[in-house]
Order: C-alpha cells, then sequence, then structure tokens
C-alpha cells in the first residue's frame, strides 16, 4: 500500500490491517474525546479507524468489552460491524454507516425519528447481552478520584 499520510504512526498501523490493503484514501474524523477517529476508504468499502489514547485506561474505559459490545450491537442490527481491531495499538475498525448525526432539533420537529430511535432500541436489548456494565454514578465517582 502506498502511503497515504505523513504520519509514520497512523501509516504503521494502516499496514496491518488487511481490510486497508487497497486503501485510496484516509481522512480524520471530527470528534472523539479519547479517539482519534479516521474514515477510510478503499477501492471497494469505507471503514471506520479509531486510534484511542492509551491514557484511557484511567477513564475506566475496557477497550476489549467495546470491540466485543460493538460486535453484538451489529448483531443485533443496530450497530456497524466490527472489521478487524489491534488490541496492542488500541485500535478498531468498524464498516462505515452512511449516515448523519441527529441532533435535538430534528428529534423535535420530525416525531418519526423518535419512533426510530425507539425501535432500534428495542433491537438493542432483544440482542446479545453486552459484557460489563455502565453505572454512571459509580464511573462519575471514580472519575474524581482520578482527578483529584
Amino acid at each position: 500500500m502506498a502511503s497515504l499520510t505523513n504520519d509514520p504512526r497512523l501509516n504503521s498501523l494502516l499496514v496491518k490491517i488487511p481490510a486497508f490493503a487497497n486503501a485510496t484514501s484516509i481522512a480524520a474524523l471530527g470528534g472523539g474525546l479519547t479517539n482519534i477517529n479516521y474514515r477510510v476508504d478503499t477501492s471497494t468499502n469505507t471503514y471506520v479507524m479509531r486510534v484511542s489514547d492509551t491514557a484511557t485506561s484511567l477513564l475506566g474505559i475496557d477497550r476489549e468489552k467495546e470491540r466485543v459490545n460493538t460486535g453484538r450491537a451489529h448483531q443485533s442490527g443496530v450497530g456497524a460491524a466490527v472489521i478487524d481491531s489491534l488490541p496492542d495499538e488500541n485500535v478498531l475498525v468498524i464498516s462505515w454507516i452512511n449516515a448523519k448525526t441527529l441532533h435535538a432539533d430534528e428529534i423535535k420537529s420530525q416525531p418519526e425519528i423518535l419512533k426510530r430511535i425507539a425501535s432500534s432500541l428495542r433491537l438493542l436489548h432483544s440482542g446479545p447481552s453486552f459484557q460489563g456494565s455502565f453505572h454512571f454514578p459509580t464511573i462519575r465517582k471514580n472519575y474524581l478520584k482520578t482527578v483529584v
């Protein structure tokens, strides 16, 4: 694969992922507090590659559970497919979903969107159980201990 970026670390990650063997472009995506997300286009598909900061373990983020649960969300019919991962480098590759981010005003003005969200949540909850748990009051207390 020809080098698509001037970033040696990013290039070293790209060559480790077989799906990117025929990559044609890569572009950083916005957002992501603990990740840098990239859109990677190949001659046949589009993917999202998430590169996580290793310090996110301080926030209690378990990247292996995240990978497993992303796959389970896909199995339930509501999430992107897990394509590959590089656990030692904190990289997750998922399929691209051609969609747009919803905003509160759209949900308020288009009631059918809320119905679609509810339907997706029912699908998710009827699918395979997720690993681990997420109890925000406990996480918030742990975050406070980390920063104090």
